[in-house]
């Protein structure tokens, strides 16, 4: 659904030589947010990042985990 998505973040990070499992996570991250907006790619606002981190922050993770 989102494989242009995973894509660049794959690309972008292999130029950066990160290992696969940092790759692997920041997928993982990037899926976990999509679902937890529930909009379109196209339709994601900068308040829809800072709403989700800030709900993260309030479940008690740590900003180095987001």
């Amino acid at each position: 659904m989102y494989k242009d998505i995973f894509e660049s973040i794959r690309n972008e990070a292999e130029k950066r030589n990160l290992r696969e499992r940092t790759i692997q996570l920041y997928c993982s991250d990037v899926s976990y947010f999509l679902r937890w907006i529930g909009k379109n790619v196209s339709d994601l606002t900068l308040e829809d990042a800072e709403s989700f981190l800030t709900a993260k922050r309030l479940e008690g993770r740590s900003p180095e985990t987001h």
